[in-house]
């Protein structure tokens, strides 16, 4: 009879990076009756999920270990199973299987007004400057007291970067006035990642995500409207004024011109 063991070395992104090479020789980790006798198995990471050739003799055991990293494709509340085969020949003699659970993913979304607590209204659209050019960003089910990093997404520019802790309860909250230097019009997405995270453009399979609002039209967080951008009224306002200044003031020199003559 021969065993073998799948060793799990589950780490949140946030977690210090543990350096594997890969088919290196594994060590025993795990606990076994006496009467088996130890063979070295294999780590196994990128760019491969299969192990070198590993040979069993009667009585023996092994441990092949794995270092998984999920990515925001996998789904929160769920359980995740491992399965080993021997090449496409799956081993299925074995009663238990490793298996890993993700816990339920943090919500996030955007809101008018104020926070979804706190009698805001969820809108995935912002259009008119005299109510909606804020945006609350808003969710619950993080881990507490937490520093994440919130970034706000034109495309693939950062418009803003805001290290952001959650509060005892597990809410995460992140505001933004639409900075008339920044905001543009157009789609927008809002991502927390881990503090640590420095990523240089948007990607829904970035592992260091947290949490992603992708639920507006096209996956993204909201939409901006040139209207509810601060300055885009002030701005036209100001050449209406300037063209009216301009009017009287041709019309007084032409007044002028007509008295001296």
């Amino acid at each position: 009879m021969s065993n073998l063991a799948i060793r799990k070395n589950r780490r949140r992104a946030e977690d210090r990076v543990i350096k594997l090479l890969n088919q290196a020789a594994t060590t025993r980790q795990l606990s076994w009756p006496g009467s088996l006798v130890w063979t070295a198995g294999k780590i196994v990471e990128d760019p491969s999920n299969q192990t070198d050739a590993i040979t069993l003799n009667n009585n023996t055991f092994t441990e092949v270990e794995y270092n998984f990293k999920f990515t925001s494709n996998a789904e929160g509340s769920t359980i995740y199973y491992f399965r080993v085969a021997n090449g496409a020949t799956p081993l299925g003699s074995y009663t238990q299987v490793a298996k890993i659970t993700i816990g339920a993913v943090p919500s996030w979304d955007s809101f008018k007004t104020n926070y979804g607590d706190s009698g805001g209204t969820q809108d995935d659209t912002y259009e008119d400057y005299a109510t909606e050019h804020q945006v609350y960003m808003y969710g619950d089910g993080y881990t507490p007291t937490t520093l994440y990093n919130v970034i706000y997404w034109d495309g693939d520019i950062k418009r803003m970067v805001e290290d952001v802790q959650s509060e005892g309860t597990g809410k995460l909250r992140s505001t933004w006035i639409f900075d008339p230097d920044k905001a543009t019009e157009g789609d927008w997405n809002v991502t927390v990642y881990v503090q640590t995270a420095d990523p240089p453009s948007y990607s829904t399979l970035d592992p260091d995500i947290i949490t992603d609002d992708i639920s507006y039209t096209g996956g993204f967080a909201f939409y901006v409207a040139p209207g509810a951008i601060p300055e885009f009224p002030t701005v036209m306002a100001g050449i209406g004024v300037a063209g009216l200044c301009f009017g009287i003031y041709w019309w007084m020199r032409r007044r002028l011109g007509h008295v001296k003559a």
